[in-house]
């Protein structure tokens, strides 16, 4: 009884630790394509990501990346070259954000 009430309590602390985190960055995924619609395999684009609180931009960024053979391109908001703002600074905790 004493160690499922223990075991219980650290679950708990657990959970409410993992949901306290402030993301490191944020993955994004996408296909990137033409102007006919056709995936792009392989090519080297550069992408801009801008996070927004209600009309206030308070974050921007550019990507450098390549898409794989299908087109694919797998990235990190947050750890590529900022042009506005630091990812780290955005206060999470004063509501929502658009990317």
């Amino acid at each position: 009884m004493k160690k499922s009430i223990i075991f219980q309590l650290l679950i708990l602390m657990l959970s409410i630790a993992a949901t306290a985190q402030v993301p490191e960055a944020l993955k994004y995924k996408a296909i990137a394509k033409g102007k006919w619609g056709v995936p792009l395999p392989r090519k080297d684009i550069s992408l801009q990501f801008t996070i927004l609180q209600g009309n206030n931009e308070v974050y921007r960024e550019i990507v450098y990346t390549t898409t794989n053979k299908f087109g694919l391109i797998d990235v990190n908001i947050g750890e590529g070259i900022p042009s506005m703002g630091q990812f780290s600074d955005i206060d999470w905790s004063l509501g929502d954000y658009y990317l």
